[in-house]
């Protein structure tokens, strides 16, 4: 098991400490900022409910009913994802895949790969710039 722990920035205080799955790798928000989706590298996500900290489900990577907390679709993405981020408009969410140095890229409404993206390094974080013209991926050989 790992921890997402819950830092307080006025006072550098850790306020919660929260067990999800094995070796937690990213964390992401609905845009409410209500709930949160840790991505762990034994191929789960743990779902946590922000206003309390509780644990809402630990289950496989899918996409995930946001409402109903339930798997709807499971999108087949390259070896190792590590991360994911939303593009600004919702309309896709780029998934880095450490174990084969790409990036996929999928279709929030089809639920379905729509381009993958090699890359020369196993690939961490992704990020868009506010406009959702550009994504930085972070890359750093492996360990």
């Amino acid at each position: 098991m790992g921890s997402v722990f819950v830092i307080y920035i006025k006072t550098h205080s850790i306020i919660a400490s929260i067990l999800v799955g094995q070796s937690p790798s990213s964390v992401s928000f609905t845009p409410n900022g209500k709930i949160a989706y840790v991505t762990n590298l034994n191929n789960s996500v743990t779902i946590i409910d922000v206003p309390t900290h509780f644990v809402i489900v630990d289950g496989s990577t899918s996409v995930i009913d946001t409402k109903a907390h339930s798997v709807i679709a499971n999108v087949q993405v390259g070896t190792a994802p590590l991360n994911n981020a939303n593009t600004p408009d919702g309309k896709l969410v780029f998934v880095t895949n450490s174990g084969n140095n790409s990036v996929s890229v999928i279709d929030t409404k089809t639920h379905s790969v729509i381009a993958t993206i090699q890359v020369d390094l196993p690939p961490g974080f992704v990020v868009f710039t506010p406009d959702g013209k550009l994504a930085y991926v972070t890359a750093s050989p492996p360990f």
